[in-house]
């Protein structure tokens, strides 16, 4: 094994991937007899995209009919050279890339693993005593990227985090705001996408608040808001920032429009199968402004209801567009649901945080969210961990072997870095000078060390690194033990060894399930072996929705504006208002559901099982801790996921059912429950599927009940749903059934209903009765 830096100039790279790609056959140099006899031949072959199938290659010889054989295939990964084999078969398949040999024909084909950076093999064809021998080159490159963020901007996003009382955010410090936090952490997006471009990379950025912004202020470069502008751009980083300073309190007035937004997104992405198209939406607040992506069963998070209907991805791979949601806040369940199905992947594509009283949605942007995006297996999340930082702090990361760039990243909860010195420590040693890049923000700071900036100072990139902070209060008025400290150190390493595969065992859960995670890793595509994993699952320590649904407010008027919020976190600002602590009892700050992972097989995969039920609805986050230690080296990883339990399924009876008429008008009463007797809450929306019957209005009340304005009669096959779960399913002249106030022939229908029996039977039973009664009249009387 030999170690080497292959296409480390930017220029070069971008070369090769400008080279047209062309999925036929494509014929390669091949072995021209008697000439080519006397020496080895070098060729190298235009790039070729990782995760994409590559047109055939095939090596042919002329002149003569050869035997043709593999005589060495060697690969690197993260600029290290590993030898696959020598005198190989004739028929070898090297992480997605086969090479067959049959006869005088080479053939090389298949859809290289992303872990892959180039593929060299050397062929030989012998006729007789002619001998000839080429060294192929196969360089493997990343598809260019095109993100679009989409960023909620409207008038909530001037609360702080943990905030939701609408009057006193827009008038509170916006350098404390929701926004803030999101401009530092799209910040740090620009620089890591600056740091990992290759041309043809590049960025858009959707504004919403009830309309899309499409203008700037004076000198404010506006491209960026209707088009594309690469990340290879010099003045890149300056205009993300110049843009994001741009919006200033106050901010949208008008609602949020997350269906308008997101199909100008998709439009912005034309179908390119040599491209990474993805798109990340953040949002603190529900849809209002129509047109609404679908919010409900079947379809629910797949399309904009704007006529067409307009999909969000049309599901063929490999036009698919990899769609990333984040969402902020204590969002009712209907919210998250949504967020949960507009993501491509439940498991690694939606981020929520598990009470929104904390500003961990920074650090999933910055770190989890471009990890996800670059490819499967670098950049990784080595670490993550919070801490107040009043007096200072000092956080230590060991890195392994085989990696070539780190980044080291704190984030404030306020805008307060200003107050501390940094200083970055490699094994005892002040390598601060040497970073590559440090980029200082409010409210936070990330350095960047690369392998080939430390070489000329012997450092090398494995060991152990601290990052440090020291309070220096350039001001004397502020007090330290006044400030709220809080951070989230993370450090970031940029492996291309590593894959690992993370599953929870499944995309939704509700109360009585059990979490099952896993995850299969491998370094260079072998099964990494002893490896010492935990698991940890943190929620929230009541159900929120329902705790909510309780709690009695005594003069609340709520408000209409569309920023104010939902009913629902109009109700959780007052709560805060009078108790600004109150989201802290539904937060879990010493978790202890944690298990180990299991080794099963011989293929990387670890498992295991929680033991106990979940039995709380809301956002739960399963975090995986990765740490193995062989030959010397340690290797350590940290990754978060967001579980969106559901709540149980729905109980009528307990949900203070009431059918009334009043006016002519069809009036449907429910306190939505479910078999746990926890109520759904506020913020539900309610959609009715039946024949001749449409719901006209719903009036939603402060304790989670809900009265719903019905046209047409409720007869005949239907379903009523909030959001993917059934409320009712069947025949809607039975929904009666469950209502509080079902008069005793209703309830005598309803019992023959539950028998199998046609309502018509009623009449025959009365009929009877009657007879019954006659006769039993008659006999009386005779007597």
């Amino acid at each position: 094994m030999r170690t080497f830096s292959f296409m480390q100039e930017k220029g070069l790279y971008g070369l090769i991937l400008l080279v047209l790609l062309v999925k036929s056959p494509v014929q390669a140099q091949d072995f021209n007899f008697p000439s080519c006899v006397g020496g080895i031949a070098n060729h190298e072959f235009p790039a070729i995209l990782k995760e994409a199938v590559m047109g055939n290659i095939n090596i042919t010889a002329t002149g003569a009919s050869p035997t043709m054989t593999i005589e060495n295939i060697t690969y690197t990964a993260n600029g290290v050279e590993f030898e696959f084999c020598s005198s190989c078969s004739s028929n070898e398949t090297v992480l997605g890339i086969n090479i067959n040999a049959s006869g005088s024909t080479v053939t090389v084909s298949g859809t290289p693993a992303p872990e892959m950076d180039n593929l060299q093999f050397t062929i030989q064809a012998q006729s007789g005593g002619d001998i000839c021998q080429t060294i192929y080159s196969l360089p493997i490159a990343r598809k260019p990227l095109d993100l679009v963020m989409v960023l909620d901007r409207s008038g909530s996003m001037e609360c702080p985090p943990g905030d939701y009382n609408w009057a006193a955010c827009i008038a509170a410090n916006f350098n404390d705001s929701r926004w803030s936090k999101l401009k530092t952490a799209i910040n740090l997006v620009a620089t890591k996408m600056v740091e990992e471009a290759i041309p043809g990379d590049r960025l858009s950025i959707v504004l919403f608040d009830g309309a899309i912004k499409t203008s700037a202020s004076v000198g404010v470069d506006a491209a960026m808001l209707t088009g594309f502008v690469a990340s290879t751009d010099a003045a890149f980083e300056a205009k993300v920032s110049a843009l994001m300073d741009d919006q200033v309190q106050p901010l949208g007035r008008n609602g949020t429009a997350i269906g308008t937004s997101m199909k100008d997104a998709v439009n912005r992405l034309p179908v390119d199968d040599n491209k990474l198209r993805v798109i990340m939406l953040f949002t603190d607040g529900e849809q209002n402004r129509p047109p609404n992506v679908r919010d409900f069963n079947p379809d629910l998070g797949k399309y904009v209801e704007d006529g067409g209907p307009f999909f969000l991805n049309n599901g063929t791979d490999p036009y698919t567009i990899n769609i990333f949601t984040v969402g902020f806040g204590t969002l009712p369940y209907a919210y998250n649901t949504l967020l949960l199905n507009m993501a491509s992947n439940p498991l690694t594509n939606y981020f929520s945080t598990t009470t929104g009283n904390d500003g961990t949605f920074g650090t999933f942007i910055s770190t989890g969210f471009v990890n996800e995006v670059f490819s499967h297996n670098s950049p990784q999340n080595v670490t993550e961990r919070h801490g107040n930082a009043a007096k200072g702090f000092s956080e230590k990361v060991t890195i392994n072997n085989d990696i070539k760039k780190i980044y080291l990243e704190v984030q404030f909860d306020r805008e307060i870095g200003r107050l501390y010195r940094f200083s970055v420590w490699h094994d005892g040693q002040d390598v601060t000078q040497f970073a590559k890049k440090i980029r200082m923000l409010g409210s936070a700071a990330i350095y960047i060390f690369d392998q080939d900036n430390l070489d000329r100072t012997g450092l090398k990139i494995p060991g152990t690194w601290e990052l440090r902070g020291i309070h220096q209060d350039p001001l004397s008025n502020i007090q330290i033990s006044d400030l709220q400290n809080n951070y989230t150190f993370s450090a970031t390493a940029d492996d291309h060894s590593l894959d690992m595969q993370f599953n929870s065992g499944a995309d939704k859960f509700k109360p009585g399930d059990k979490v099952q995670p896993s995850v299969k890793i491998t370094k260079f595509g072998k099964a990494l072996s002893g490896a010492k994993i935990t698991a940890q699952l943190i929620g929230p320590t009541d159900d929120v929705a329902d705790i909510i649904a309780l709690e009695e407010i005594k003069a609340f008027e709520p408000s209409q504006d569309p920023d104010a919020g939902s009913l629902y976190t109009q109700k959780l600002g007052k709560l805060l208002q009078s108790n600004p602590d109150y989201l802290d009892k539904f937060t879990d700050n010493n978790p202890t559901n944690t298990i180990s992972l299991s080794e099963a097989g011989n293929d990387g995969t670890y498992s295991g099982e929680f033991q106990d039920e979940l039995t709380l609805s809301g956002v739960h986050n399963l975090i995986f801790l990765i740490e193995h230690i062989a030959d010397g080296d340690t290797i350590r990883r940290q990754k978060r996921l967001s579980l969106l339990v559901r709540p149980d399924d729905m109980d009528l009876n307990q949900s203070n059912l009431e059918v009334n008429e009043v006016d002519n008008q069809l009036l449907l009463s429910i306190t939505p429950t479910d078999k746990r007797g926890r109520r759904l809450g506020l913020g539900l929306n309610f959609h009715l599927t039946a024949s001749g019957a449409n719901i006209r209005s719903i009036q939603e009340n402060l304790d989670g009940s809900y009265v719903l304005a019905i046209d047409g009669n409720l007869s005949g096959p239907g379903s009523i749903y909030v959001s993917d779960l059934p409320v009712f399913e069947g025949n809607l002249n039975q929904l009666s059934c469950y209502a509080a106030n079902a008069s005793f022939f209703k309830k005598i229908e309803c019992w023959l209903w539950g028998l199998g029996l046609p309502a018509w039977t009623i009449w025959i039973i009365m009929l009877l009765i009657i007879l019954i009664l006659y006769f039993l009249w008659r006999r009386f009387s005779e007597s």
